[in-house]
């Protein structure tokens, strides 16, 4: 493979959507493919997961706070991610994914979510993605991890936030098609190869 980074820019890559996708599956299956095609890559962490390791309520059960939390905790996983300056940047979520969270909970008034979508819009404008991948729910419903809603509906709900927020911001958004986790690995790998690989 042929390095298409010729000015050395990072080429930033974002996975969301809802829960139980098969997000993180795809991103340890894709920087695990980067590497061994000797690309540099930092992989971005799930910013959720560490609220929850922080004590920070999750889905149904979260407030503002919360949602502010993770698009400021994501927003400094990807600062530290930008200052390695390698080839590739893989996120397991991105900003748009607190912003359909929060737009989905019942809790979160319309000013405090207009000021999420503030936050993440003026960020992308700073600091846009190459490419977001949408994983769209799976035909199961989430699997019990201890961590994150099982509710199906809850799943739904935040499904058509994101069909909405990609639909509105124009975002250059790629969306999953196949089935099951190992299918769709399978398939966003060979997206980013088309895209950003020549052999």
């Amino acid at each position: 493979m042929v390095n298409p980074l010729s000015n050395s820019r990072t080429i930033r890559i974002g996975l969301m959507g809802a829960h139980s996708g098969g997000k993180t599956t795809a991103w340890y299956d894709l920087a695990a493919m980067l590497k061994k095609a000797r690309y540099t890559v930092d992989t971005v962490p799930e910013s959720a997961t560490q609220a929850a390791d922080a004590g920070w309520p999750l889905d149904r059960l979260a407030s503002a706070k919360t949602q502010f939390w993770i698009v400021a905790q994501q927003m400094k996983n990807e600062l530290e991610a930008m200052r390695h300056g390698r080839d590739f940047m893989i996120l397991d979520r991105t900003v748009f994914d607190g912003l359909a969270y929060g737009a989905s909970n019942d809790k979160i008034s319309n000013t405090e979510y207009q000021l999420l979508a503030f936050i993440a819009n003026m960020w992308t404008e700073i600091y846009p993605y190459d490419l977001l991948i949408y994983f769209p729910p799976r035909d199961e419903p989430p699997q019990a991890d201890g961590v994150r809603d099982t509710d199906i509906d809850w799943q739904r709900k935040i499904h058509i936030e994101f069909l909405r927020l990609t639909t509105t911001l124009g975002l250059p958004i790629y969306i999953c098609q196949a089935g099951d986790r190992e299918e769709r690995s399978l398939e966003v790998v060979n997206e980013v190869k088309k895209r950003f690989m020549r052999k």
